[in-house]
């Protein structure tokens, strides 16, 4: 389409197929061509029938000849639309009269800048994103970034570093801009830079930094700043990389040059137990605790089956990377992680007798109470899932149902009302909880363990739960006021997880619901969740509007009793997303993240190669045939949330192998494409429901895995960690059948 000056442009041209209502509007303009809400009229007239720039030219003289404040909002939706439409040079075009009319538009600039990108016409792009990241540093820098990124692979480093330190300086918090710059410093061969760079980047994201990176910058450390500040980064670093042995090693070391035995035992000690995952690497780590275990006479009770130290050391130095070497060191580390377990009591004067009966439902319990209240929500209904598409011709039975029922959903508030979590009790049952009532009886419907049965399958009974096979409850807690229950599947015993499906699907819409139900959150004292939470949980109770200075855990607290304990009942079923709940995540986090509607759609292929399970063996091959059609291979690990909310949220196609990364597909816009990869032994239902509520199309398909079962059963004992291969020619007949080109 070729776009004219206004002076020299017949405003009233349009083609002979203009309708009547156009033709009137024209008439009454000469008659009145004063009047702006005409103009307004004819503006959306002309849109309807897709002449844009008229629409456009139309739409400008209306907001002339009006006095009030202009706004932008409707002129920027119609230019996404019309960008949408294919319609680049007229989307152009009304971006542009935005900014006559406002240059401080954030969002003009940002949707500006997005379209120039995609035509490639990067000088601009780049003028307009940071031009839009300077008014408002909320906006996302990923097209800055994907800018960096081309230029870098076409081999012009520097401008790559020249887009990176001019958003430096307006966004100068974000750890990714910092390690990027370090990155391409590094290959410049900048030490100094590359240095500086790496620090920043630590300090803002350190999870970014993989194990070479830690190590070059703790050796740059030790060099550049003196061995204090090498024991502050050491510890800064098992903070965040809990499992970095290395780390534990170095401080190990140097607690022991410093004559502190104690300390430096601790830290060998640390280092030794999270050697379980990557015996193969760490032969030098064991031979190093080993020689230091022997100058200390320090020694470790191992029974007679154990290996003999002697002959551990000396294998370790003569062959470590041998088979019989490596078994000795997994019988040792073994043996060394059964003699660390300690065996805790519960004090039998403080214990507490598990129920002695159940409610099957919480309403029928506060009914018949009379002090505690029960807020209905919303009313049980039926799930009618979208099909799952595939080239496979037998669908998996987990895949093939297509209906499941879902309870109603509330909020009660349990007047002295009790809440327990599995761990530190006589049977070692994971992943449970429990709601009790002041006169010791347990509520069914809110009080749910694992494993969880997926879609029709009935819940167990309630005297399956957990709580009925102890002898003896852990000591409770006693707390004025009113503390709201947001843990569901958690453990008391286990280490701290922060399972990112399990917060998303499970504990965030509890918030939801308590919001719906009236009650505000000035009015509760405290919330109780899974784990000590980690980044992501933080940023996500943040942007829900939940004071983190109110947050407590269940590894504070594993039984707790409160004046007023408020318990949502999860969002329909445990590890099932609904329509509601879908709808609920999607709006807070746009909302709060300000992520504005944009006509760049990415195309995103999530990798599992930092995994320690489930990854696809055979992925170069994979990305050789996906990044020529526009697929971006993302790390969801290595972004912070928001930055995983701004991503999905812009996304037209998503393919992954099954994981948790898949949970963000919860962003997306409905008619986003799904492409779940499965390993053939281990095919759930989780994303395909997660799909068909959020209105995505969803598809799969079923990788190859080792056919014989022997084999499998010693590679991979449980099924959910085996790795799978990817048939390219099944990958392109789903790509055709999904219309993916």
């Amino acid at each position: 389409m070729r776009i004219v000056d206004d002076q020299n442009q017949d405003f009233y041209r349009t083609s002979t197929s203009c309708n009547t209502s156009i033709d009137r509007c024209k008439q009454k303009i000469l008659i009145n061509p004063e009047d702006a809400d005409n103009y307004d009229r004819l503006s959306n007239l002309y849109f309807e029938s897709q002449n844009y720039v008229l629409a456009i030219r139309a739409y400008c003289k209306s907001v002339t000849l009006k006095s009030s404040q202009y706004l932008p909002e409707k002129l920027i939706d119609w230019s996404v639309e019309i960008a949408q439409n294919g319609d680049f040079d007229a989307a152009i075009l009304g971006l542009q009269k935005v900014l006559l009319f406002n240059d401080r538009s954030a969002l003009a600039c940002f949707n500006l800048g997005e379209i120039y990108r995609q035509r490639s016409q990067f000088d601009r792009a780049i003028k307009y994103l940071l031009k839009a990241l300077s008014i408002d540093c909320s906006f996302s820098i990923q097209p800055l970034n994907k800018i960096a990124i081309y230029f870098h692979k076409k081999g012009n480093t520097q401008k790559a570093i020249k887009i990176y330190e001019n958003i430096a300086t307006i966004k100068n918090n974000d750890g990714l801009i910092w390690y990027n710059l370090a990155i391409l410093s590094k290959q410049l061969n900048r030490s100094k830079l590359t240095f500086d760079y790496f620090l920043k980047a630590f300090n803002y994201k350190p999870e970014l930094l993989n194990d070479r990176d830690l190590i070059d910058l703790g050796n740059d450390i030790h060099d550049k700043m003196g061995i204090d500040a090498l024991i502050d980064f050491k510890k800064k670093t098992i903070l965040i990389h809990s499992n970095h042995a290395l780390s534990y090693v170095t401080l190990g070391s140097i607690y022991h040059d410093r004559g502190l035995h104690l300390e430096s035992q601790n830290y060998f000690f640390d280092a030794l137990n999270r050697l379980q995952e990557s015996i193969e690497k760490c032969s030098k780590f064991i031979a190093m605790y080993l020689g230091w275990s022997e100058s200390r006479n320090t020694q470790i009770s191992l029974d007679r089956k154990s290996i003999d130290r002697a002959e551990l050391i000396k294998a370790i130095k003569d062959s470590p990377d041998s088979e019989q070497t490596i078994e000795m060191l997994k019988t040792f580390i073994d043996r060394k992680a059964e003699s660390s377990i300690k065996s805790e009591s519960i004090d039998s004067e403080s214990a507490i007798s598990p129920p002695d009966g159940f409610h099957d439902n919480t309403r029928s319990y506060v009914e018949a109470s009379g002090e505690s209240q029960y807020l209905a929500i919303s009313p049980p209904r039926s799930v009618h899932l979208k099909p799952a598409i595939s080239i496979n011709i037998n669908i998996p039975p987990s895949l093939s149902v297509d209906r499941y029922d879902l309870p109603e959903t509330f909020v009660s508030i349990i007047a002295n009302g009790r809440a327990c979590w599995s761990g530190n009790t006589s049977v070692k049952t994971l992943h449970a909880s429990a709601i009790i009532t002041p006169e010791n009886k347990l509520l069914s419907d809110v009080s749910p363990s694992f494993p969880i049965p997926i879609l029709s399958k009935p819940l167990p009974p309630p005297d399956r739960n957990w709580v009925f096979h102890i002898d003896r409850l852990p000591s409770c807690t006693q707390f004025d006021g009113s503390i709201a229950v947001l843990a569901a599947l958690a453990s008391a015993e286990e280490k701290p997880s922060s399972n990112y499906f399990h917060w998303l699907i499970d504990l965030l819409p509890r918030i939801g619901l308590l919001q719906q139900s009236g009650i505000h959150f000035d009015e509760i004292d405290y919330f109780i969740v899974d784990t000590p939470l980690t980044d992501f949980q933080k940023d996500s109770l943040l942007a829900l509007e939940i004071d983190l200075a109110k947050v407590i855990d269940v590894s504070q607290y594993s039984h707790i009793q409160a004046q007023r304990l408020i318990v949502p009942s999860i969002a329909g079923k445990l590890t099932h997303a609904t329509k509601w709940s879908c709808r609920f995540l999607r709006t807070a986090f746009v909302r709060a993240f300000k992520i504005a509607t944009t006509t760049a759609k990415t195309r995103l292929y999530i990798s599992r190669d930092r995994a320690k399970y489930r990854r696809i063996l055979n992925e170069d091959e994979l990305l050789g045939i996906l990044e020529p059609l526009g697929f971006q291979c993302v790390r969801p690990e290595t972004l912070s949330f928001e930055e995983q909310v701004r991503l999905f949220a812009s996304a037209e196609i998503v393919i992954a192998p099954h994981g948790a990364g898949l949970t963000n597909t919860i962003f997306c816009e409905p008619g986003t494409k799904i492409v779940e990869i499965f390993s053939p032994n281990y095919i759930l239902p989780y994303f395909r429901i997660l799909a068909s509520e959020a209105e995505l199309d969803y598809f799969y398909l079923v990788g190859k895995g080792i056919d014989c079962l022997h084999l499998r059963s010693i590679l991979y004992p449980n099924l959910m960690t085996e790795d799978l291969v990817v048939e390219i020619d099944d990958l392109r007949a789903l790509f055709d059948l999904a219309g993916i080109a």
